[in-house]
């Protein structure tokens, strides 16, 4: 096997592709090149900044070595697509508040299906363990081309590779991960020609939680980890309907790994 494509999608994925970045340096994965897309909308994620030093430190060596690592160590290459779009904080409507204010209708909606504090939450801040925001504003997000330039290079490497394997990896209990699972597997099917989505094969690894966080304080939107075993149940009882029912023929995931 020559080459991986692997998603890692907010915090939880990063902490995995920090993971991944390790076993490469012990040449634990059997790929000359690892191609790593990490999607997050928070630049300030803890996970995300040991990912990407890790990986600097990783391509370092390697480039101290002339791309020559030795035997059983540092031996593929991994190319990073990092995608942490700078259009949140240039989004005219970066709450719910602001894109339904327009329109009284939606105004009620929003108010039955969101509480006060989601519909006044800003995203570029991230999702705070809300999918539910999540998937709104990342599906805004990719329909804007200008802001996806990373997700298709990251597509367009898979697509002219002759890899019909790709994985995302992401918690199924918090924010950005948990939306990207169905948003970002739409998204790529809708990319790929007909050839390569015959053959695709499309794995999922849902993380569940993991950690407890302390009481949350006083801020508008918090992040309560009790309910997380909850969210949980509501995804679970989500997914296998909308993802992976092969009705039609085209289930947006074929392997999915908890």
């Amino acid at each position: 096997m020559s080459e991986c494509f692997l998603v890692f999608a907010g915090g939880s994925g990063s902490m995995v592709l920090e993971s991944v970045v390790h076993m490469a340096a012990v040449s634990a994965l059997p790929y000359q090149k690892i191609h790593a897309l990490m999607m997050d909308v928070d630049n300030g994620n803890g996970n995300l900044t040991r990912a990407d030093n890790a990986l600097k430190k990783y391509n370092a060596f390697r480039e101290s070595m002339g791309n020559q690592p030795v035997q059983g160590f540092f031996m593929a290459e991994i190319e990073l697509y990092r995608w942490t779009p700078n259009q949140m904080d240039k989004l005219e409507n970066r709450s719910i508040r602001g894109m339904v204010q327009d329109n009284p209708e939606a105004v009620w909606l929003s108010h039955a299906i969101y509480t006060e504090d989601e519909i006044q939450h800003e995203v570029p801040v991230g999702f705070k363990g809300h999918p539910n925001l999540g998937v709104l504003f990342l599906e805004n997000l990719l329909r804007r081309k200008e802001s996806n330039g990373e997700i298709d290079r990251f597509i367009k490497a898979f697509v002219n590779s002759g890899e019909s394997r790709i994985m995302l990896i992401g918690s199924c209990f918090g924010g950005t991960g948990a939306a990207a699972i169905p948003v970002f597997g739409r998204y790529l099917r809708t990319h790929i020609d007909e050839t390569k989505k015959k053959d695709l094969l499309f794995g999922l690894l849902a993380l569940e939680p993991y950690f407890v966080l302390p009481t949350p304080g006083d801020e508008n939107l918090k992040i309560d980890s009790s309910i997380f075993g909850d969210k949980v149940k509501t995804v679970l009882s989500y997914y296998p309907n909308s993802l992976f029912n092969d009705q039609e023929g085209d289930m947006t995931y074929q392997h999915v790994y908890l």
